[in-house]
This record gives C-alpha cells, structure tokens and sequence, in this order.
C-alpha cells in the first residue's frame, strides 16, 4: 500500500473573512472528516500538497496526515475533493476524507487506452466517452491507473462498460451499458460521405434529366397541327 505524509494546520480562520485570509496567506482552507473524528477545519500549504500527492496515485494518494496543534491526527485519508478556481483553475478549498483500511471506499481511477487499433491504422480517430472509471474497493486495491485495450477496434466500433475485464477486487460502479470509446471516421472523409450523392439519388437525378431531354425533343417534332392553331 504506498502513502504519503501531508503535514496540515489546525485553522481557526473560519467563515468568509477568515477564509479570504487563509488565501491571502498562500494557504489552501481544507477540512477533513469520515471515519473516527468529527470535522476539522484545516489549512494546507501549496507545496505540501503537490509533494504530497506526487506519486502513481496522483489525487489517489492515501495520506498519512499530521494536523499540527491538534490532538486529531487520522490514521488514513484520502483527498475527496477538490473546489477550484474558475477563474485561474487554482484550488479554493479542499476535503480531506479519514478511511479505514479495512473498508472499501468510493474513488475515480483516470482510464489509460493500449494498444493501437485497427481502425487507427486505416486512419480512423480514437474518440474516449469517458475519462474516469467509479469503482469501490479496498484502499490497498486502488489501482493508479484502468488499461482499456482498443486494438481490435475498427473504424465506427465502440468498447462498453461490459465488454471490459477488470482486476480482482474492483467493483465497478458505472453503467455497464455505458460507452467509454470509439474510433470515428476521418472528417474528410465523414465531409465527403455527407456530399456524395447516394446511387439512389443518382439514379432519380438521372431519370429527371432524361425525361427532361424527351419532353424537350416531343415539343420540337410537334407540328403546327398537333400543337394547336397556327397563328
């Protein structure tokens, strides 16, 4: 099981004011509750938490978190949430979730596609649905990242939820029916497709213009009789 130590403060700036101080100082408001504690409301520095989590797990990273004047200090969390700045895309404000390691948890594990598909190679374009798996297990299970195989994929076909296989000990949470990828035609020749009359078409458009050309010859052989009076 790999962890990460995160060593926090205890934060007594609270409410609105409190909080834009918190930011003000270079610091990130946090709090962290779940199993065995109450909540408690923390501050976490920039650069403690991107060294922290700098490992295969990425925001998977089980934490080992020292909460510095505080007699709180869970034994395992995990980061469950993130609440980022739309603005600069910055973290506003994260939780911090306390885990047994002995019960299953909820988290997202980012996709990885292998392989090279046959469609790719006749010059299809691989199009994921979908970037993340939800799966519940064990912290020691929590996988860094979810290979999905694609190189019998030709172009127009999909891979769903169901036809994947997943690693012992993983329960998978999405929608079996869901699609995760496909490999789509190129644009050109989607463009092309969308232009090209079909022979159905073709074959309309070439009865018009025959009927055209013989209603024109039947009124140039018609006599002044057979057309009306003559003037």
């Amino acid at each position: 099981m790999e962890k990460s130590s995160l060593t926090v403060k205890k934060r007594e700036r609270t409410g609105k004011i409190g909080v834009s101080k918190v930011r003000k100082d270079k610091m990130i408001p946090a709090v962290i509750y779940g199993s065995g504690i109450d909540p408690v409301n923390i501050e976490v520095a920039h650069e403690n938490l991107k060294k922290a989590l700098a490992t295969n797990l990425e925001r998977n990273t089980l934490l080992e978190i020292k909460i510095e004047n505080s007699d709180v200090n869970p034994a395992l969390s995990i980061l469950k949430d993130v609440h980022k700045d739309p603005m600069t895309g910055k973290p506003k404000h994260l939780d911090f979730q306390s885990i047994d390691p002995n019960r299953s948890i909820r988290v997202d594990v980012p996709m990885e596609f292998v392989g090279k598909s046959q469609g790719i190679k006749d010059g299809g374009i691989l199009e994921p649905l979908q970037r993340f798996f939800k799966i519940k297990c064990l912290p020691e299970n929590i996988p860094s990242r979810i290979e999905v195989d694609i190189t019998e994929l030709e172009i127009g076909g999909s891979l769903y939820v169901r036809d994947l296989n997943f690693a012992e000990g993983l329960e998978i949470l999405n929608n079996p029916k869901d699609p995760v990828v496909m490999v789509i035609a190129p644009r050109a020749a989607i463009s092309e497709a969308a232009t090209a009359p079909t022979d159905e078409h073709a074959e309309a458009v070439d009865g018009e213009v025959k009927a055209t050309e013989e209603g024109a010859e039947e009124e140039t052989e018609k006599t002044p009789e057979e057309g009306g009076e003559k003037e």
